[in-house]
């Protein structure tokens, strides 16, 4: 054998190896059906009705949903929420850039038909201002920078949260929070970056989209 032919192969070796190193693996048939069960559930009866009991002890499969590249969003994050619900949610083990997508497409879509549907309405934002309730995004702070790219994506959406949050915010004072804003909230408290606060009744929406901007553009690449 030569020694020319024998580092080729060494390289293709390595090629392989790397590559299968890296394709999403396929979930075990337990994942599978508990992963098509959770699709077909709604929020509320998921987290906090029966739902949540039968599954609490299907810690191994939920985990391994939350944990592959090719579990739905929405799977990703319900088994999440069944995992949070239980404090069993070890963000040491899971895909933490496709976790963080999962959160903002459910924060995205919280109100939405046809998108996750949770039926929270804006309580699942928590608050805008104080760092008492993050609502959802409490796990886009715990993962820290690697929500910042799924975070910088959802900081370009203009969408209008039905904010429920706080009664100041809501009762003659509306300030139309969007998914920018709280995206940008988050992102200046996971990174540091200053920003433009939002005070109660404030509807200077120029002023914010160049605050948001600004932050933006002060992210790492």
């Amino acid at each position: 054998m030569s020694k020319k032919w024998l580092l080729g192969f060494l390289f293709l070796s390595i090629v392989w190896i790397s590559s299968t190193a890296q394709r999403p693996s396929a979930m075990s048939p337990e994942a599978r059906t508990l992963a098509s069960i959770i699709e077909s559930s709604d929020y509320p009866t998921l987290i906090f009705g029966d739902g949540f009991r039968e599954m609490e002890t299907d810690e191994k499969a939920l985990l391994e949903i939350v944990g592959c590249a090719k579990a739905s969003p929405r799977a990703r994050f319900l088994a999440s929420e069944l995992l949070r619900k239980s404090n069993k949610l070890d963000l040491r083990l899971v895909n933490a850039d496709a976790l963080a997508e999962a959160y903002c497409q459910a924060l995205l879509t919280c109100t939405s038909e046809g998108g996750f549907s949770l039926g929270l309405a804006g309580n699942a934002w928590g608050y805008l201002w104080y760092d008492q309730d993050p609502g959802l995004g409490r796990v886009l702070l715990q993962l820290g920078n690697a929500s910042v790219p799924a975070l910088r994506r959802l900081a370009t959406q203009n969408e209008i949260v039905q904010y429920e949050g706080s009664k100041e915010a809501t009762i003659g004072n509306m300030i139309m929070p969007r998914a920018k804003d709280f995206a940008a909230y988050y992102l200046h408290r996971i990174t540091g970056l200053p920003t433009r606060p939002i005070p109660l009744g404030d509807k200077d929406i120029a002023a914010r989209d160049a605050a948001i901007e600004q932050l933006i553009s002060a992210l790492p690449n």
